[in-house]
């Protein structure tokens, strides 16, 4: 499930193996992000961000969500 309100967006996963992982490999490429409640990852970007920052944090959690095996 995402949840998204304002710049904020949140990934839930199904359990905290599978987020724990996603967390792991989404910091390994450099996105900043939080683990909240063991399930979910939350993503604030900053107030001011430059539409490339934007698209390259987006394609590191598509790269991640496809690598991992479900």
């Amino acid at each position: 499930e995402i949840r998204i309100k304002g710049l904020m967006a949140g990934i839930e996963f199904k359990n905290s193996e599978l987020a724990l992982k996603i967390y792991k490999e989404t910091s390994n490429h450099g996105l900043v992000t939080t683990l909240v409640k063991g399930t979910t990852i939350r993503i604030t970007p900053p107030l001011i961000i430059k539409s490339e920052k934007k698209k390259k944090g987006v394609r590191i959690i598509s790269d991640c969500l496809n690598s991992i095996k479900i």
